[in-house]
């Protein structure tokens, strides 16, 4: 019956999941090296419509994106704090960007980030000569503006990094007005860390520059997104906004004062669409010119929709986003279950999920993990196995370690999209294959930061990263660390293995957080469940894609300015 439900899912589903990159197109300009490697700093594209490009850049037809957002309304959503499209990447700069697949370093409105050798300070080259989309020149103070908001924000991704500046945290709490680690001196800023930054450069570097003039002298950070600047916002990118109309569309157009290469395609139009079912069938109607993975995920949907449109190709990339099931301990209203604590019953937890049969939902763009880790990784640790389901064992675990049968199992989720809401019913599915009660609790992820937290587990979802090296890892210890505490029965070990793993770079860091990984697969505070891959679409009759931009999770050099539209 699993296998059953767990198919029709896959062949019925169109997913909406967030997207995992946080980048920006542009290349360096002549005369400005890539910061290492060697490589080519325009590495020439791979694309299969490649003869067919017109020559010339300046059509009046616009390239058509599907668009959507998490928080909807009438406004575009904070890139710090997220984003479901390429929107924000085409209208704001950062300091800098990564091609994991030639492991080259783009400078962005950073002329050069350096780290010392302790890796605790960061400076930061501020570049010279770039405007606003209104014309204003872009300043020091545009960076640090953009630093204070990622560390201060309530829902910013980055929130955990800018934590580790000294007074970061201070500044989170309110406790201080000011990041005591950041200091200025003309176009330098210097950043100091609390402790070691392995994987600095770029995580500084994936900071997107928000305009300093825009907002109010004294803004709360909690109201920076409701501010009017949303509804029409400017950057520093190579498109700007020209016309809105929400939440139906909002029309770009090439900035053609841009600091480096003019964009290749003169005009962009997203549309968003009542639903998924109705924008695939714009695709299939060719409507939409290009849609990433919120439009379709599963490639069984993408070889249907090509079926029906010869002119659609997709691109399915490696990815290294993860879904999984974290142990809360710390539930606010007191009432957590002590024989959560057992790891003999977390284990049993885990024998009960079906992770097979979840990630079947997704076709063959998902795999099931029992690592935070993409099996298609080559450092992927293969010697860690155990059962996917083994729902008698998991009855013995239970009786034997005290797990009572009159508790209810409480599990929450953040991510409104259909099949994640399908997902969480299967997950209770498969409790009840054991008699394991279970309640599961949506909050809406714009409600999350505020929700008391009253539940023992939650499903959530993280990313790899690229280091300046270019190796890809999961940041186990960062999804883990604070829910170890003083339960953990080896938390020595863990901190010790932490301490290697956040002082480490290149193999050595891969290493620790195998190690890290091999801990949790015996503890089991976080059950792996499945790790994606993406989905690119595009109608090849009307748009020319570098699609080697899309060839590997991490790589963000979206290269507008190699974009055309075609006869």
């Amino acid at each position: 019956m699993k296998r059953l439900f767990s198919l029709l899912l896959a062949v019925m589903m169109i997913v909406t999941l967030f997207a995992g990159c946080a980048g920006d197109p542009a290349t360096p300009p002549s005369g400005d090296p890539p910061a290492s490697s060697g490589q080519d700093p325009n590495p020439g594209s791979s694309s299969s419509n490649q003869g067919a490009v017109d020559p010339g850049s300046d059509s009046e037809t616009p390239m058509y994106m599907y668009w959507t957002q998490s928080t909807g309304g009438d406004a575009i959503e904070n890139p710090l704090c997220g984003s479901l499209t390429l929107l924000p990447y085409m209208i704001f700069d950062q300091l800098s960007t990564l091609d994991t697949t030639t492991n080259t370093r783009y400078w962005k409105l950073a002329e050069k980030i350096e780290q010392s050798e302790d890796l605790k300070t960061i400076t930061i080259t501020v570049r010279d000569g770039v405007k606003w989309h209104d014309g204003e020149r872009f300043k020091v103070e545009d960076v640090v503006f953009s630093i204070e908001a990622a560390c201060c924000l309530p829902t910013s991704t980055a929130r955990q990094f800018w934590e580790g500046l000294v007074g970061g945290y201070e500044m989170q709490e309110g406790d201080a007005d000011s990041l005591e680690g950041l200091s200025v001196d003309g176009n330098v800023i210097t950043l100091t860390f609390k402790q070691p930054q392995p994987t600095g450069i770029n995580d500084v570097g994936n900071t997107i520059i928000l305009p300093r003039h825009c907002f109010t002298e004294g803004i709360k950070w909690v109201d920076v997104n409701s501010q009017p600047y949303w509804k029409n916002p400017i950057g520093t990118g190579a498109y700007k906004i020209s016309e809105t109309k929400y939440p139906d569309y909002v029309k770009l157009v090439r900035n053609d004062d841009y600091w480096y290469e003019k964009a290749g395609i003169k005009n962009v139009t997203f549309v968003a669409y009542g639903s998924n079912d109705a924008a695939t069938g714009a695709l299939i109607n060719g409507d939409i010119d290009f849609g990433n993975r919120q439009l379709i995920l599963d490639n069984t949907v993408a070889q249907n929709v090509i079926q029906q449109n010869g002119d659609i190709a997709a691109i399915i990339t490696k990815g290294y986003y993860y879904r999984f099931l974290k142990l809360r301990t710390d539930r606010e209203d007191g009432t957590g279950k002590e024989s959560l604590l057992k790891p003999e019953i977390r284990l049993a937890i885990n024998l009960l999920i079906d992770e097979v049969g979840i990630s079947s939902i997704y076709g063959d763009t998902a795999e099931p993990i029992h690592v935070l880790f993409s099996p298609s990784d080559p450092a992927y640790p293969k010697h860690l196995t155990r059962d996917w389901v083994n729902v008698e064992e998991a009855k013995r675990l239970l009786n034997e370690y005290g797990w009572d049968w009159e508790d209810t199992l409480e599990i929450a989720y953040y991510y409104g999209d259909q099949n994640t809401h399908d997902i969480m019913q299967y997950i209770e599915y498969c409790l009840d294959q054991a008699g394991v009660l279970c309640d599961i609790q949506y909050i809406p992820q714009t409600e999350y930061a505020s929700a008391e937290k009253n539940f023992d587990f939650l499903y959530a979802g993280g990313n790899a990263a690229a280091d300046y090296q270019g190796i890809q890892y999961m940041y186990l210890t960062s999804t883990q660390s604070k829910e170890i505490g003083d339960i953990n029965r080896r938390k020595d070990r863990y901190d010790a293995l932490d301490q290697l793993y956040d002082t480490s770079v290149g193999e050595k860091r891969v290493e620790y957080a195998q190690q890290l990984m091999e801990l949790n697969f015996e503890d089991n505070y976080i059950i792996p469940l499945y790790t994606q891959n993406n989905v690119i679409v595009y109608n090849k009759a009307h748009i020319f894609v570098p699609d080697n931009v899309f060839n590997n999770e991490g790589t963000c050099e979206y290269k507008w300015h190699e974009w055309k539209m075609l006869h």
